[in-house]
């Protein structure tokens, strides 16, 4: 029988795994807040300034997929077009 690997993860873990397809060899068990809050709490400082560097980096990489999806969707056409009439009638200036 393999050897089977058990760690726990949350769930926005869970899904970049599943995306990636590389949860093959493990047995994943999903943590809740309290879970997670309880982990953290045992990290030391250094740990700590790594996870918080990669809550940031994960945050910003959210928000400019987020964006991009809307942009994409059309979802910020009106918002766009009521930019673009600003800047031409001179209420706005573009950045």
């Amino acid at each position: 029988m393999a050897k089977s690997n058990i760690f726990p993860i949350g769930p926005v873990a869970l899904r970049i795994l599943l995306d990636l397809k590389c949860y093959e060899n493990y047995d994943v068990a999903i943590m809740n807040i309290a879970e997670i809050e309880a982990a953290i709490v045992k990290l030391a400082p250094t740990e700590i300034d790594r996870l918080l560097a990669w809550l940031a980096d994960y945050r910003e990489k959210a928000w400019d997929q987020q964006i991009a999806s809307d942009l994409e969707s059309g979802k910020l056409d009106d918002l766009l077009a009521e930019v673009d009439a600003e800047i031409e009638a001179g209420i706005a200036t573009p950045l």
